[in-house]
């Protein structure tokens, strides 16, 4: 063989996974193009994870069920920020819902915080009924754009939209306004799942 330059080709597959080793898969082959010079074939085949942006091997689509996240505070102060989920990484949610049951005065409103990779999405119900379930939902038909209104909505879980939304960095709090702290249970749960 010649001492000479090595042309090299590369062409990456995004779509399969090496069956046996469920590893990315890397051929190489060689030949003499038609100036007599060697090439270098390459082919990767390699999925890239949008949350990590590293190569995937089979193991990596699973993600593992979490416990809900779950907060029930008796007595909550009025705008206090009350946190569900901590500040998780690779987390996907599939569903937050919240309650409150008062004696006295109607709170006014009842907000659930998402931060998810470092922006601020609010689900708010402005008077929430006493003990009813409230779940959050992206409402597309109260806004112009193509964007959503997120909202706490109480109606039936089978009538709701999709709801699954995931990011690097995800957290869940909650919060109540109102005029008198009164003796009364909010809680919030978060059904949710998590790359390791």
């Amino acid at each position: 063989m010649n001492n000479h330059p090595i042309k090299i080709k590369a062409v990456l597959d995004q779509t399969t996974l090496n069956p046996i080793e469920q590893t990315a898969n890397l051929e190489l082959k060689g030949h003499i193009d038609n100036e007599g010079k060697d090439v270098l074939e390459g082919k990767a085949v390699v999925i890239i994870d949008p949350l990590t942006g590293r190569a995937l091997g089979a193991a990596d689509f699973f993600l593992t069920h979490q416990a809900d996240a779950y907060l029930s505070q008796a007595n909550p102060v009025s705008t206090t920020i009350y946190n569900v989920l901590p500040t998780t990484a690779n987390v996907r949610i599939y569903t937050i819902n919240a309650n409150i049951t008062w004696a006295t005065t109607q709170p006014t409103p009842m907000d659930i915080i998402m931060t998810i990779d470092g922006q601020t999405h609010q689900f708010r119900v402005v008077n929430p009924v006493t003990a009813t379930d409230y779940v959050a939902v992206r409402d597309y038909s109260q806004v112009d754009t193509n964007q959503y209104a997120p909202t706490l909505a109480a109606t039936e879980l089978n009538r709701m939209p999709a709801f699954l939304i995931e990011g690097r960095s995800v957290r869940i709090d909650i919060r109540v306004t109102w005029a008198t702290t009164q003796p009364t249970p909010m809680t919030c749960r978060v059904k949710w799942a998590r790359k390791a």
